[in-house]
């Protein structure tokens, strides 16, 4: 009666043995992104006061390390995102610029 399981058996063993080769000879790099669990993509520790870039949607920003650890992405802006400003040559408005969707710059002037 045992030899009649013998070939399940020995099938069993060669996919177990598969399955055991390839859970411990696997590192982070053969397994895909979307299968690494949260602990595995944490970052390792950063200097202190070191900066990296970083965008918050479309918007390009820094990051600061500050307790061994990054900040939220950081924009820095300049003026309110999508607002307008007058254009001034001599004293005159001759015109508007307008402050860009991330508050970090503004597009030329525009004449009125």
């Amino acid at each position: 009666m045992f030899r009649k399981f013998l070939p399940i058996i020995i099938i069993a063993l060669i996919i177990l043995a598969v399955f055991l080769f390839y859970y411990f000879t696997s590192t982070p790099s053969d397994v895909p992104i979307s299968n690494w669990s949260i602990s595995e993509k944490k970052e390792l520790p950063c200097v202190e006061d070191e900066t990296k870039a970083c965008f918050s949607g479309s918007c390009n920003g820094y990051q600061v390390c500050k307790n061994s650890e990054w900040s939220r992405c950081i924009i820095k802006r300049i003026c309110n995102p999508n607002s307008r400003e007058n254009c001034v040559e001599n004293g005159c408005s001759v015109g508007y610029k307008l402050c860009n969707e991330c508050g970090t710059g503004y597009e030329e002037c525009v004449s009125t």
